[in-house]
């Protein structure tokens, strides 16, 4: 199959028994088409800019290393994957380093000797369908695990960081008067990311057997933190959002979009003929969105098209 590299898509909608493309590289057509533009695709900043002031601030997905930011302190907003690894990057750097920290989920990067994901995998947890979950909204908004691929597998969460000399603080809560200010949650963010963190780890002490438990490095929540910081009085040089990704498909066939703006699908089939959807958070299960889970929905949605098409060229002739 061609590969057409640097081609931007603006639109694609449906056209009689196919579908017309208004691309970068000129028009296109094609009898099915897949979008697989994956689960993070827009950055999302929950502000604008210059209601930060004197900061730089930039989103996770601009930050490339500490050397090229202003000098100065640095607030990173958001305590999933991306924010604890530039959090973690920056304090070894030697900056101050505040994090804000909301929502997330603690799970080491290994347990019992084996990678995190080799229990995951193995307990069939990656392969859950969303309708087979207690709480599938939940699910679905899950934050990304508190982990990064270093050489050494050695974690990086909270409490590593706490070690590094990171100040930890709750979640953004407005921004105003030249000030930012958070949330006095962080206790119960934290006490809530390590109940989910417990409950699973003694799902995989069972399954594996183990009869001695093992304990991890709590996270020391301070008795008082940042409830309020200057954004003028040059003690913090950069903002950084690591606060995710939203999508936007205003350029995609509006009959395939739910009233949330997402594609509505069920397991990547939509209800627009021959139009399809791959590489989504919980397209057909838990690891949709993962380079080790797409293949299996990408083989069953392949078999969709195919279907598709048989059936449209027998209808034709």
């Amino acid at each position: 199959m061609p590969v057409e590299c640097g081609v931007e898509v603006l639109s694609c909608r449906r056209n009689g028994a196919g579908f017309a493309l208004a691309t970068s590289a000129g028009d296109w057509s094609g009898k099915a088409v897949v979008v697989a533009t994956g689960h993070c695709d827009r950055p999302l900043v929950p502000c604008a800019p210059d209601m930060m002031g004197g900061p730089l601030t930039i989103h996770a997905s601009r930050y490339s290393s500490p050397a090229e930011l202003p000098p100065g302190g640095v607030l990173v907003v958001g305590a999933s994957s991306s924010g604890v690894q530039i959090a973690d990057e920056l304090a070894r750097a030697g900056r101050r380093v505040l994090l804000s920290v909301g929502k997330h989920t603690r799970l080491p990067r290994t347990w019992r000797g084996k990678d995190i994901f080799f229990w995951l995998c193995e307990m069939g947890l990656m392969t859950q369908r969303l309708e087979a979950l207690a709480n599938p909204e939940s699910a679905r908004r899950q934050p990304s695990l508190q982990l990064a691929g270093r050489p050494d597998g050695a974690d990086v969460d909270l409490a590593t960081l706490q070690g590094l000399g990171v100040e930890l603080t709750g979640r953004v809560q407005g921004i105003a008067d030249g000030a930012i200010g958070f949330a006095d949650d962080l206790g119960a963010q934290v006490a809530a990311a390590e109940v989910k963190q417990a409950r699973l780890l003694a799902e995989i002490d069972r399954f594996a057997g183990a009869a001695r438990p093992m304990r991890r490095e709590p996270v020391r929540v301070p008795s008082s933190h940042a409830r309020r910081l200057s954004l003028t009085d040059g003690s913090i040089g950069t903002v950084i959002w690591a606060t995710g990704y939203a999508r936007s498909f205003d350029w995609l066939e509006p009959q395939a979009l739910g009233p949330d703006g997402e594609i509505a699908h069920r397991d990547g089939v939509t209800s627009v003929p021959g139009l399809y959807a791959l590489g989504f958070r919980f397209l057909r299960k838990r690891d949709s969105n993962f380079i080790g889970g797409v293949g299996t929905d990408a083989q069953a949605i392949a078999a969709e098209i195919s279907l598709y098409l048989d059936r449209n060229s027998r209808q034709a002739a």
